[in-house]
């Protein structure tokens, strides 16, 4: 009976084609939204092997560009959008990452500003920014952080 033989040579690079083609890894958006008729610069958060990625969204008024910038896109939501959540997916040759979401709102959205971490450095969030509408602040909350704000 023959026996199949193989070349180490060629076991090695099998074993590494899952880390050298490894598909985009998207683990969140920030913000993960924005206000209609605005264009806002997003952080990608996730691994990216090759840049740029492409974007992919199933909101036809919603546009992504990567940035020159690792993990940044410039989302641009058109004026009349339909506010709802967009689910946003990256992509490159070896395939597609998990789809998150992103909300096209009609409410004013501002980032959450680091640190305020103490009441002392607590961010002043204008109330009146915007009288017809709520506020939404975007921001991180990591294991442990404690955030201060004031109205």
């Amino acid at each position: 009976m023959p026996r199949l033989l193989l070349d180490p040579a060629f076991i090695l690079p099998v074993f590494l084609l899952p880390i050298l083609h490894a598909t985009p890894t998207l683990d969140a958006l920030f913000p993960a939204g924005g206000r209609i008729g605005q264009h806002v610069e997003v952080t990608a958060v996730g691994e990216f092997q090759s840049w740029p990625v492409e974007a992919w969204t199933d909101h036809p008024d919603l546009i992504i560009e990567p940035t020159e910038k690792k993990g940044r896109f410039r989302f641009a939501l058109a004026k009349g959008a339909e506010p709802r959540p967009a689910l946003v997916r990256l992509l490159d040759a070896n395939g597609s990452s998990a789809a998150k979401p992103f909300v096209l709102s009609t409410t004013s959205e501002i980032r959450e500003a680091e640190p305020n971490d103490h009441r002392t450095k607590a961010q002043d969030l204008n109330a009146t920014l915007d009288p017809k509408h709520d506020l939404i602040l975007n921001g991180i909350l990591k294991k442990g952080d404690t955030d201060f704000l004031r109205i």
